[in-house]
């Protein structure tokens, strides 16, 4: 692989992933992050490094395999070099997950209610078609005025994270061996942001631990989605930001096979293209094209369990991933019954 058009922030050379004959592979060296422009590929540079050189990121500055063609030292620009160093004493994801293991709960200063004896709250649930059982196997519960202190161990002379909570519903959320770790506060009165109490790292999955992994598990990008498949299939969790790190490709590794319920735009389908890329067995359910989301409130609760009966996973290709995503980016396309028909 030649390094061609090298500057402090970035280089071009020519695709390690097809036959490229004009330089068409980018690195952004500033955000960490590569993409082809030719064949798409695209991810982060500590993939980029394991993928050419079956070598992970603590690897990266000890020295590599010289039976590999590619050698990492000779053919990569000083910049990366020194990005690479960064990266040298990355935790794996088994680190992270024991790290989980030993955090203390959040400290809660204040009382909550139940989500039942919250009028707010069922409000809440029924305008976004939330099932009252959702809530109570989720431990939803309302706060009027409480603060959150954060349970892991800080630096010296650092201070531990806090969130103030004011007329919000209470999601906890539970690390992969069941401990209490933080919350999702979602306002129910008005439009604003959501708010979660920050861990480090808040790298995990809703409820792993009650997941059954003999079964396959299916994945929703937001909790409104989740808590309503949840109702129609209990194997049910989403992602925290919709982003594919090594510590959940680990956990995911554990089901049988992935379902991913995309939201019908071009970010959607580009987490899609992460999963497809990543090393797990990953099929897809399209939500009816007609709709943003299983959130959308054009799909009832009886609508979505109609459609999950009679909708079978399927496989999509990275083609068929990106020609979505080209029409929706591109194309603008406004979407009609047939527009997964290609």
């Amino acid at each position: 692989m030649k390094i061609k058009n090298v500057t402090s922030s970035s280089a071009r050379c020519h695709c390690p992933y097809h036959n490229d004959k004009n330089p068409s592979f980018s690195v952004n060296l500033r955000k960490g992050v590569y993409y082809c422009h030719s064949c798409k590929k695209s991810g982060t540079l500590p993939q980029l490094v394991y993928e050419l050189t079956g070598k992970g990121a603590r690897h990266w500055v000890g020295g590599l395999d010289s039976k590999k063609e590619f050698d990492f030292k000779q053919d990569t620009p000083e910049m990366l070099m020194r990005m690479a160093q960064m990266y040298a004493n990355e935790e794996s994801p088994v680190d992270v997950i024991e790290k989980y293991k030993k955090m203390k709960q959040p400290l809660q200063e204040g009382n909550t209610l139940p989500w039942h004896k919250a009028a707010d709250v069922r409000r809440w649930m029924q305008d976004r078609g939330i099932p009252e059982k959702t809530a109570e196997d989720w431990g939803f519960e309302y706060a009027m005025n409480v603060k959150y202190t954060s349970g892991y161990e800080v630096e010296e002379g650092e201070e531990p994270s806090q969130l103030n909570v004011h007329r919000r519903v209470i999601v906890p959320l539970y690390g992969p061996d069941g401990n209490w770790l933080s919350i999702e506060a979602r306002a129910v009165n008005n439009k604003s942001k959501l708010k979660s109490l920050y861990i480090k790292p808040m790298d995990f999955i809703f409820r792993y631990k009650e997941l059954d992994k003999t079964k396959p598990v299916y994945i929703c990008e937001g909790l409104v989605d989740a808590a309503r498949l949840y109702a129609v299939e209990p194997n049910t969790t989403y992602l925290f930001g919709s982003s594919l790190t090594e510590v959940k490709k680990y956990l995911l590794s554990k089901f049988p096979y992935v379902v991913l319920i995309p939201d019908n735009d071009a970010p959607g389908y580009k987490l899609a293209r992460e999963f497809k890329q990543a090393d797990l067995n990953t099929k897809f359910m399209q939500v009816p094209s007609h709709v943003e989301d299983l959130g959308d409130k054009k799909m009832t609760n009886s609508y979505i369990r109609r459609w999950f009966s009679s909708t079978e996973p399927i496989d999509l290709s990275l083609r068929d991933i990106d020609v979505i995503i080209y029409r929706y980016e591109t194309l603008k396309t406004d979407w009609e019954e047939d527009a997964f028909a290609y």
